[in-house]
């Protein structure tokens, strides 16, 4: 089933949070846990946001046409004015989805709220859009052709918009840059699942996280917390002639991330791991952290292996590299 989180991105968040954690004056592991959980609802709730953006467009869009109707002087086009964009067939099965309106209760979804101006902005800009003039200019779509036109808006001009990007971050620290684009590669991905005959409703919007991916991004930040103290011994021996304490933070939780993974779960391969804690360093390390992840992780490993406490399970998952001479 797919979600909106990956596994890769529950990663970078249960880091994220660690990092805030152990640099905040709370030592409560509860208090961790319970940021976590804000910092995923806040990246779901933006997911829900950009999707139901489009109620609002088309709420502003009534709102124009009715306006410009009872003008002074309306024009033939403001009696009688081309409804096909504001009646679009998709954004009709979209909105209309229950399992959607469910989750935005529930989540508590209200980004839009006193956003007139920049409604206003949007619809205006989408009025100037090649492809939406394009649209308007023929009559005959069908229910591909009236989907394609809001992904291409999307692309072109809702996730363009910089005061859309710098509304949802001013409302969570938990949002950053990395986050909308795993969220708008979501929305994407939701646009082509809506069908025309309403087919499998619950199977559009996309879950927070499967129940798995959950526990796997809990227990992450639980034993990182936890298992600590043998942690740095353990990199302590691996740095051989270097101090711990002269490690940049974020490469000592990286390493102490990628150790929780290795000996909490045995079905995970330790390559994935590597690969993973070295990709998360390039981004949120130096320039040096990625290959420094990637060698003493690797020690680490091997010291933990020979100590019995790496134990893979399934095939193909005993891969790490032996121990070098």
């Amino acid at each position: 089933m797919y979600s909106v989180f990956t596994r890769s991105h529950l990663r970078i968040k249960v880091f994220q949070v660690l990092y805030a954690f152990l640099n905040s004056e709370e030592s409560s592991f509860a208090y961790a846990e319970k940021e976590l959980e804000c910092s995923l609802e806040k990246v779901y709730q933006a997911y829900l946001a950009y999707i139901i953006l489009w109620e609002e467009i088309l709420r502003y869009g009534y709102f124009r046409v009715e306006h410009n109707k009872k003008k002074r002087l309306p024009n033939p086009e403001d009696l009688n004015p081309n409804l096909q964009f504001l009646e679009n067939p998709f954004l009709q099965e979209l909105l209309q989805n229950k399992n959607l309106k469910d989750r935005v209760k529930n989540w508590k979804v209200n980004t839009w709220q006193f956003q007139e101006t920049l409604i206003r902005k949007l619809y205006e800009q989408i009025l100037r859009n090649p492809e939406y003039i394009a649209y308007m200019s023929e009559s005959a779509h069908d229910f591909e052709a009236h989907a394609n036109l809001i992904m291409k808006l999307y692309r072109q001009i809702i996730f363009k918009s910089e005061e859309i990007v710098q509304l949802i971050e001013a409302d969570s620290v938990y949002c950053s840059s990395d986050d909308l684009d795993l969220v708008k590669s979501m929305v994407i991905k939701t646009m082509k699942k809506v069908k025309e005959d309403h087919a499998d409703e619950m199977s559009v919007i996309l879950p927070p996280y499967t129940q798995d991916y959950f526990d796997f991004a809990k227990t992450l930040l639980r034993k990182s917390i936890l298992e600590s103290s043998w942690q740095i011994e353990l990199i302590k021996k691996a740095l051989e002639n270097w101090e711990v304490e002269r490690l940049a933070m974020a490469d000592l939780l990286l390493l102490r991330l990628g150790i929780t993974e290795a000996v909490f779960f045995p079905s995970i391969p330790t390559k994935v791991t590597y690969d993973e804690y070295i990709e998360i360093a390039k981004y949120y390390g130096t320039d040096q952290s990625a290959s420094f992840i990637n060698g003493l992780l690797e020690r680490c490993v091997v010291i933990l292996q020979e100590q019995g406490k790496i134990n893979k399970i399934g095939r193909g998952l005993i891969d790490s590299p032996k121990k070098k001479s």
